[in-house]
């Protein structure tokens, strides 16, 4: 709700001191960009043993892809949007697959090999489309992680075929956990890390230019896009 105000009057245990060699265009992307997708992927455990699926490619979903990769995972991105599908290989992601592909789950059961699934997904878009891939897609005991919203609609599940008989977990969220920070600050810091928020954030205008900035935001052609406020 602060997003778009200049000052802020903030609690002093929600605030966190930036490094000095931190530059603010890094730093800002520790909250909705690498900052929710951090706490997602501890939360569900990604680790360097992982095949992770990334479905549905905004901002958050590249955060995802970013902080896969960064704990080693192996990364298979599900999109269609060639603007953003080249974003995601810069990013350093071996595997996109059109989910419109009629052999789309053959092609992840290639990648996967014996485990017939990947080890976990992250759904960021919210489309009951993309959810069904990511339920399709994960192998048994696998784990799921909503954070695409679209609303209140509700999104048809069976309890006994699609979660308990394959044991899959599926939890979600859309924030950064406090015990979260000091992890994401170091993050941030890395090099590598770096070179990608520069990549993903293709965009920055003057906060005068706002109009101009959702526009591109509806082309889709473009990753996360700044508004740098008080211009």
């Amino acid at each position: 709700g602060f997003a778009m105000a200049r000052y802020r009057l903030a609690p002093e245990h929600m605030v966190v001191t930036i490094a000095d060699d931190l530059s603010f265009e890094h730093a800002a992307a520790g909250n909705c960009t690498l900052g929710c997708t951090y706490t997602s992927a501890e939360e569900i455990g990604i680790s360097a043993n992982d095949v992770v699926i990334v479905a549905g490619i905004g901002f958050i979903g590249m955060g995802a892809v970013v902080n896969a990769l960064y704990r080693g995972a192996s990364v298979i991105v599900l999109g269609r949007n060639e603007y953003r599908m080249n974003l995601c290989r810069e990013l350093g992601v071996d595997h996109i697959i059109d989910p419109d592909d009629a052999d789309w789950l053959d092609q992840v059961h290639a990648i996967t090999g014996d485990r017939r699934g990947v080890d976990a997904a992250f759904e960021c878009s919210g489309a009951p489309y993309y959810l069904d891939k990511c339920f399709a897609g994960l192998r048994r005991y696998g784990r799921l992680y909503s954070m695409g919203f679209l609303g209140s609609g509700g999104y048809e599940v069976s309890i006994l075929n699609d979660v308990m008989d394959r044991h899959i977990s599926w939890t979600g969220g859309h924030d950064v956990r406090f015990r979260d920070r000091d992890g994401l600050l170091r993050m941030l810091a890395d090099t590598e890390v770096q070179r990608q928020i520069d990549v993903l954030t293709t965009h920055s205008f003057p906060m005068s230019e706002a109009q101009a900035a959702f526009e591109v935001g509806l082309s889709k052609d473009c990753g996360k896009i700044y508004l740098r406020p008080g211009e």
